[in-house]
Protein backbone atom coordinates (compact mmCIF):
# COMPACT_ATOMS: atom_id res chain seq x y z
CA UNK A 1 0.00 0.00 0.00
CA UNK A 2 1.40 3.41 -0.84
CA UNK A 3 1.81 6.13 1.77
CA UNK A 4 -1.19 8.17 0.58
CA UNK A 5 -3.57 5.23 0.89
CA UNK A 6 -2.07 4.31 4.28
CA UNK A 7 -2.61 7.84 5.55
CA UNK A 8 -6.20 7.90 4.30
CA UNK A 9 -6.84 4.56 5.96
CA UNK A 10 -5.24 5.66 9.24
CA UNK A 11 -7.47 8.74 9.24
CA UNK A 12 -10.50 6.52 8.54
CA UNK A 13 -11.15 8.13 5.17
CA UNK A 14 -10.60 4.95 3.17
CA UNK A 15 -11.11 1.21 3.51
CA UNK A 16 -12.31 0.64 7.09
CA UNK A 17 -15.29 -0.89 8.86
CA UNK A 18 -15.78 1.52 11.77
CA UNK A 19 -19.40 2.69 11.87
CA UNK A 20 -20.04 4.16 15.33
CA UNK A 21 -19.10 7.72 16.35
CA UNK A 22 -17.42 6.54 19.56
CA UNK A 23 -15.30 4.07 17.57
CA UNK A 24 -14.08 6.89 15.32
CA UNK A 25 -13.19 9.12 18.26
CA UNK A 26 -11.48 6.24 20.06
CA UNK A 27 -9.43 5.37 16.97
CA UNK A 28 -8.34 8.99 16.53
CA UNK A 29 -7.76 9.32 20.32
CA UNK A 30 -9.06 12.88 20.23
CA UNK A 31 -10.47 15.19 17.58
CA UNK A 32 -10.35 18.96 17.69
CA UNK A 33 -13.84 20.34 18.12
CA UNK A 34 -13.79 24.13 18.26
CA UNK A 35 -16.55 24.40 15.67
CA UNK A 36 -19.63 22.26 16.35
CA UNK A 37 -20.70 21.64 12.77
CA UNK A 38 -17.16 21.00 11.60
CA UNK A 39 -16.44 18.31 14.18
CA UNK A 40 -19.83 16.67 13.61
CA UNK A 41 -18.99 16.48 9.91
CA UNK A 42 -15.50 15.15 10.61
CA UNK A 43 -16.88 12.30 12.70
CA UNK A 44 -19.83 11.58 10.38
CA UNK A 45 -17.61 11.38 7.29
CA UNK A 46 -15.46 8.75 8.98
CA UNK A 47 -18.21 6.66 10.58
CA UNK A 48 -20.68 6.94 7.70
CA UNK A 49 -23.31 7.94 10.23
CA UNK A 50 -25.62 10.89 10.62
CA UNK A 51 -25.09 13.95 12.78
CA UNK A 52 -28.05 12.69 14.85
CA UNK A 53 -26.09 9.50 15.57
CA UNK A 54 -23.22 11.61 16.90
CA UNK A 55 -25.53 13.74 19.03
CA UNK A 56 -26.99 10.51 20.42
CA UNK A 57 -23.47 9.33 21.31
CA UNK A 58 -23.05 12.58 23.28
CA UNK A 59 -26.43 12.13 24.96
CA UNK A 60 -25.54 8.54 25.86
CA UNK A 61 -22.30 9.75 27.47
CA UNK A 62 -20.08 7.82 25.05
CA UNK A 63 -18.20 10.87 23.76
CA UNK A 64 -17.59 14.30 25.31
CA UNK A 65 -16.26 17.70 24.30
CA UNK A 66 -13.67 18.87 26.78
CA UNK A 67 -10.47 20.86 27.07
CA UNK A 68 -8.00 18.01 27.42
CA UNK A 69 -5.13 19.82 25.71
CA UNK A 70 -3.83 23.37 25.33
CA UNK A 71 -7.17 24.85 26.32
CA UNK A 72 -8.49 23.75 22.93
CA UNK A 73 -11.79 21.90 22.78
CA UNK A 74 -11.49 18.27 21.71
CA UNK A 75 -13.88 15.34 21.40
CA UNK A 76 -12.74 12.24 23.29
CA UNK A 77 -14.44 9.04 24.36
CA UNK A 78 -15.78 9.58 27.86
CA UNK A 79 -13.64 6.85 29.40
CA UNK A 80 -10.43 8.61 28.20
CA UNK A 81 -11.30 12.14 29.33
CA UNK A 82 -9.93 11.76 32.87
CA UNK A 83 -6.50 10.31 32.14
CA UNK A 84 -6.01 12.51 29.11
CA UNK A 85 -6.78 15.67 31.09
CA UNK A 86 -4.43 14.60 33.91
CA UNK A 87 -1.69 13.83 31.41
CA UNK A 88 -1.92 17.27 29.77
CA UNK A 89 -2.97 19.39 32.78
CA UNK A 90 0.44 20.75 33.80
CA UNK A 91 1.30 21.99 30.33
CA UNK A 92 -2.16 23.46 29.85
CA UNK A 93 -2.19 25.21 33.23
CA UNK A 94 1.33 26.58 32.69
CA UNK A 95 0.15 28.01 29.38
CA UNK A 96 -2.76 29.73 31.11
CA UNK A 97 -0.36 31.21 33.67
CA UNK A 98 1.85 32.71 30.96
CA UNK A 99 -1.18 34.09 29.15
CA UNK A 100 -2.56 35.67 32.34
CA UNK A 101 0.83 37.27 33.07
CA UNK A 102 1.05 38.65 29.54
CA UNK A 103 -2.24 40.49 29.92
CA UNK A 104 -1.64 41.58 33.52
CA UNK A 105 -3.97 39.24 35.40
CA UNK A 106 -2.54 38.18 38.75
CA UNK A 107 -3.63 35.32 41.01
CA UNK A 108 -5.16 37.89 43.36
CA UNK A 109 -7.37 39.23 40.61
Amino acid sequence: MNIINQRLQNHLLFNHNIIKPEQVVSHMLCMQAQDRNQHLQAIASRAWCSKDDIIQAYNDGLIVRTRTQRGTIHVVVAEDAGWMTKLCANKTLNGFKKRRESIGITDDL
